[in-house]
């Protein structure tokens, strides 16, 4: 049982009074897309050691953004980044 002021998470989506991803995930998103913006995808994949190519990382983060858009799809700022990540 919730009681009333609680977080209600239910398999990762916040159901209080409409379905939303958690505050961290957005957040997260929000900041690869930052240095994405400000180093470039190339030297942001580099920067974080990962060993799959550059187009691999952004079709993940494209699906991550598409996912909080499913739920969320008012979303301005997750809109721009989508857009973006199609440039």
């Amino acid at each position: 049982m919730f009681r009333n002021g609680q977080r209600k998470e239910i398999t990762g989506i916040v159901v209080n009074e409409k379905a939303s991803v958690p505050a961290r995930y957005k957040k997260k998103i929000r900041q690869e897309l930052f240095y994405c913006r400000k180093f470039g995808i190339d030297e942001h994949v580099k920067k974080l050691g990962l060993s799959e190519s550059v187009e691999a990382y952004a079709r993940k983060l494209l699906g991550r953004i598409n996912y909080v858009l499913s739920i969320e799809p008012d979303n301005d700022e997750m809109r721009r980044g989508r857009t973006e990540l199609y440039l």
